[in-house]
């Protein structure tokens, strides 16, 4: 099967590439044709998602046809972008040009018998106009529920083409219940397929904490203090995923056993950016930023951690909360309601997964100040209980036991199954 991946943003930057990289990689393993239509910066590449460089096409920002940063899927992204909400009706009409050029070009020398868009947003609605003789389905990340909320005039160009799509796929039931509300897709075109992790990587330990810590320190010259408990955050540092208040949380742990917390990621771009690095220079010695790390560096810290934490504003389903648990790893993550809607009730039981009554916003991830002091309190309690009660080896075991249905391998197979039916119904 000729199978073409579209990703309006850069692959090796954000989660919703990290999932792009992920079926590619499946894909491949299944024998598939593929290529890859993705945007970014100059610079962008195929070795991002492990493809050669004649399987993908990068739509490029800034060009001559667009001469704008590209657009992110979010308004805080870890590289100059352009928001959504604020590009004018000729810089939408740009964008929109571009990425047809390229999806045409695309069109007629790959010829794709299904094509797989992420992101219910301006360039699946696009790519449904220009596949119209293709089955075309898309994969929502709930990213573009915050953008509807953001910039709404756009829902013109968007609502069409997403209701016209063959299928549409989602992270929790939650995701499946708002993209019935807000884009009006019926019911039963939803698959509710879920997120992964690499289970190569993300399990929990076997080798002795030492011997974690000396790896880290020596193949990718991480430095984790031995002697203390480790809380840790993996993602991109902004107001939006929490990290100002995590860094609030953390100073009020005052009489908690000894403790670090660790910042897995880069800053966000712009002013919001800027601030985070003044936020992490502030906090001192009691907050060690490590910057972004590949996979293999993150599977081995979130297996010397106590406890993940991710008190984001707004989510999906992150995808690191899924490589923290297969790890054994207990989470301590705001209780949005696709995450709630994803977790057992049996794992907030156990304490693997503490959620966090969010905190309040305005226009989809906008903190009201009121509510932060209570925020950060719930949050700095959580957090507390859990480097108390830091997990065994045996609870480590059982928590990482419960994510074996979450593999990528597993998201494959349900995708595998969509593809499979909607190229049938197709000849």
């Amino acid at each position: 099967m000729r199978l073409l991946h579209i990703l309006s943003q850069r692959p090796g930057r954000s989660g919703s590439g990290v999932f792009l990289a992920a079926m590619v990689r499946e894909a491949a393993r299944r024998g598939y044709e593929q290529h890859a239509i993705v945007a970014g910066p100059p610079g962008t590449s195929a070795a991002e998602l492990g493809l050669r460089e004649d399987e993908m096409t990068a739509i490029v920002f800034p060009s001559p046809d667009a001469p704008f940063p590209l657009p992110g899927n979010s308004d805080v992204m870890p590289y100059e972008t352009t928001v959504f909400s604020t590009m004018s009706p000729a810089q939408i009409e740009q964008y929109l040009a571009a990425s047809r050029r390229v999806m045409e070009d695309v069109r007629a020398r790959f010829r794709p018998q299904v094509v797989h868009a992420h992101h219910l947003w301006l360039m699946t609605a696009l790519a449904r106009d220009v596949f119209r003789d293709v089955p075309v389905l898309a994969t929502s990340h709930n990213a573009e529920l915050r953008q509807m909320i953001k910039a709404p005039h756009l829902a013109a160009h968007v609502l069409p083409g997403v209701r016209a799509l063959d299928a549409v796929c989602a992270l929790t039931p939650q995701s499946v219940a708002d993209t019935v509300d807000v884009f009006g897709v019926e019911r039963e075109r939803i698959a509710l397929t879920g997120a992964g992790f690499r289970d190569d990587l993300f399990r929990p330990p076997d080798e002795p904490r030492a011997a974690i810590l000396a790896e880290l320190r020596e193949r990718w010259n991480v430095a984790l203090p031995a002697e203390e408990r480790l809380v840790t955050f993996v993602g991109r540092l902004s107001t939006p995923k929490g990290v100002p208040f995590l860094l609030d949380a953390v100073a009020a742990l005052r009489g908690a056993p000894p403790h670090r917390l660790v910042l897995v990621g880069a800053t966000g771009s712009g002013a919001n950016g800027r601030l985070m690095d003044e936020l992490v220079a502030r906090a001192g010695g009691a907050v060690l930023h490590v910057g972004a790390q590949p996979p293999e560096a993150v599977a081995r810290i979130m297996q010397v951690s106590s406890a993940f934490a991710l008190p984001s504003l707004f989510e999906g389903l992150p995808l690191t909360l899924l490589e923290a648990l297969a790890c054994g790893c207990p989470a301590v993550v705001s209780a949005l309601p696709t995450i709630a809607s994803w977790v057992p009730p049996a794992w907030s039981d156990a304490g693997y997964v503490e959620l966090v009554p969010p905190l309040a916003t305005t226009h989809a991830d906008d903190p009201v100040e009121a509510d932060v002091p209570r925020f950060v309190a719930d949050l700095a309690a959580a957090l507390r209980r859990r480097l108390e009660n830091p997990p065994a080896a045996d609870a480590r075991d059982a928590l990482a036991l419960e994510l074996r249905a979450h593999g990528w391998s597993a998201v494959f197979d349900r995708y595998e199954r969509i593809y499979d039916r909607l190229a049938a119904a197709a000849r």
